[in-house]
């Protein structure tokens, strides 16, 4: 799977992919109203200010999926992943974790990153799974981190280091650079 920068032409085909409310809540956190609009996409990442990359997933020439990495922090060489979502006709596939691996590549690759986390609902055991299959590990469980209606849902912060990945990505090719600064 290859990662394409996402643009404003992308808006329209990733909206359907939101496909419920319950979707829109383990894809964007609470905070956005259903149905979700291109207008409160572009409003939420305007407002956000950090820096961020938005990605689409092509496989075969088809855009299946959808990340992006955010909260980008040069200083710490830190990032998470954020709104990561997959083409519901192409769920249970084994792209998710295909996905995922594609977005850690870019974040040690191309943004010599040092760390990569995510949150992901405690709940989700499938988004955990695929995440774990992709090199990541759970660090801890945030309590109660969201309020979504009446109810407190708790989150798993999950991350992977420069060095797991190095020793879990043989095939990858690492420069003299990447090397010097595992």
């Amino acid at each position: 799977m290859k990662a394409e920068l996402f643009t404003d032409q992308d808006y329209e085909r990733l909206l359907p992919w939101v496909e419920s409310r319950q979707v829109l809540l383990q894809w964007a956190s609470p905070g956005y109203d259903y149905p979700v609009t291109k207008t409160q996409l572009i409003k939420k990442n305007q407002e956000r200010g950090d820096q961020r990359l938005i990605y689409k997933g092509v496989l075969d020439d088809e855009i299946v999926a959808h990340g992006e990495i955010g909260f980008i922090d040069d200083v710490n060489q830190s990032a998470r992943l954020c709104k990561i979502l997959i083409n519901p006709a192409r769920r249970g596939q084994g792209l998710g974790t295909l996905w995922i691996k594609t977005l850690v590549d870019i974040g040690f690759v191309e943004l010599k990153l040092n760390r990569i986390e995510l949150n992901v609902y405690d709940y989700n055991q499938p988004a955990i799974t695929c995440y774990q299959k992709a090199g990541l590990t759970i660090e801890g469980r945030i309590r109660d981190a969201y309020k979504v209606d009446n109810n407190f849902w708790s989150v798993y912060r999950m991350s992977i280091l420069r060095t797991e990945w190095l020793a879990q990505n043989t095939g990858v090719q690492i420069t003299d650079d990447l090397k010097n600064r595992a």
